[in-house]
């Protein structure tokens, strides 16, 4: 394996971790605001939860408006450009 195959390994490992932390974290919170509301629980922490979704939405929303792709098909086309530089060609 040469050294950018490794790196690529890595990056794509913590990518993983970090999709992972994401999708427990929200469905601990996901859990715990419908059990609270279950509850009828003080709505003090309904308004922290609506700052994190509206934060997260605009965060994606930048990504792909910086990135002009989705974050999942961002891994090929990194890729073509890649082997596009390696043969010499420009990228699209």
């Amino acid at each position: 394996m040469t050294y950018a195959q490794i790196m690529d390994d890595v990056t794509r490992a913590f990518e993983v971790v970090g999709v992972a932390v994401l999708v427990v974290g929200f469905s601990v919170g996901a859990a715990r605001v419908l059990l609270g509301a279950a509850r009828d629980a003080p709505g003090g922490s309904y308004l922290a939860g609506l700052i994190v979704v509206i934060r997260t939405f605009l965060s994606f929303s930048l990504e792909i408006e910086i990135d002009g792709v989705v974050p999942w098909r961002r891994g090929g086309r990194g890729a073509l450009d890649r082997s596009a530089q390696a043969g010499g060609l420009a990228p699209e």
